[in-house]
């Protein structure tokens, strides 16, 4: 049969009728050769490819990470899109000679990217879309100090006027840590509160219980603590348990993220729930939207983060 009618059928070509019985013969060759299409050979046919690639920063990845690059996988392939994550880490590509690698239509960042990055990506001719604006509500960082200023307020809503901070042990989450940190601390200020008590909760569980009786010690007015996130905020709580401290009467707790163990804590756990689904939705459609040069849609913040009240606060 004639390429065009390959080419019709293994690219699924709208509007051209094709017999089943031929679709079928060519599909079944393709799989007994084992053919797969060649990316290059489309970005050069059409004149750019399908890939957008995902800058994640130097951090580990948690399950709430895991989430969302599945739901902005989904969203963007619902798009016509096909995402390709590259974490910023020290062996990796750089992240312009990987873009160029892949011949990328676009590359989609979390984070504001280094100026170098940034003018090679603009050489190359390959768009750079930042992961939300603080215009349209998705701006990482902004969010991410969103979710800090909720804690506080939570808090401060049920009467605890002196707060801590519970850190993350790993300096690789301050680029996550480090605006939620602001967030509270902004919060604070606001109301004129003092500034809430950092302390940094330890990977391993049997320096846990030293670290929260050190708060305790040395900070015994404060009366709640809004952890980085879910795990520091779990891990804080078994410190808590050790040392006989009653939640939430003596002491408040509330995380960040809204994980699904989280619910199953004793006692379970008030979180700032993350909907990574629906974030991913909004970034997707306003990548899409920025690579065609339209303005995205201003995201209500009620869509991606709200309040889960349990039984810590």
């Amino acid at each position: 049969m004639s390429r065009a009618t390959v080419s019709y059928v293994l690219n699924d070509a709208p509007g051209e009728r094709i017999a089943q019985p031929t679709r079928e013969r060519v599909l079944a060759a393709a799989a007994r050769l084992g053919y797969a299409p060649s990316l290059a050979g489309r970005a050069l046919a059409n004149g750019q490819s399908d890939i957008v690639l995902l800058a994640m920063p130097d951090a580990p990845s948690g399950e709430l990470t895991s989430r969302f690059v599945d739901a902005v996988t989904r969203s963007l392939a619902a798009q016509g899109l096909t995402l390709v994550v590259h974490f910023d880490v020290p062996s990796a590509p750089r992240l312009p000679r990987l873009a160029a690698m892949l011949s990328v239509r676009a590359v989609l960042s979390l984070f504001p990217l280094p100026d170098a990055d940034n003018a090679a990506l603009r050489r190359m001719g390959i768009r750079v879309v930042p992961a939300g604006t603080e215009s349209d509500g998705l701006a990482t960082s902004a969010l991410l100090r969103r979710q800090g200023r909720m804690q506080v307020a939570h808090l401060v809503a049920a009467g605890h006027l002196r707060l801590a901070y519970a850190l993350p042990a790993d300096p690789r989450l301050s680029v996550f840590a480090d605006p939620r940190h602001d967030g509270v601390r902004q919060a604070c200020a606001e109301r004129d509160l003092p500034m809430p008590v950092p302390f940094t909760v330890p990977d391993d569980p049997s320096a846990v219980v030293g670290a929260v009786r050190a708060l305790l010690d040395d900070a015994p007015q404060v009366t709640a603590i809004c952890a980085y996130n879910d795990e520091v905020a779990l891990a804080t709580l078994h410190g808590l348990r050790e040392l006989a401290v009653p939640v939430p009467t003596r002491m408040a707790l509330i995380g960040v993220d809204g994980i699904p163990l989280s619910a199953y804590s004793a006692p379970p756990l008030t979180t700032v729930t993350v909907a990574p689904a629906a974030t991913a939705r909004h970034l997707a459609r306003a990548a899409v939207a920025r690579l065609a040069g339209d303005r995205p849609t201003p995201v209500p913040i009620e869509d991606v983060l709200h309040l889960t009240v349990r039984a810590t606060t």
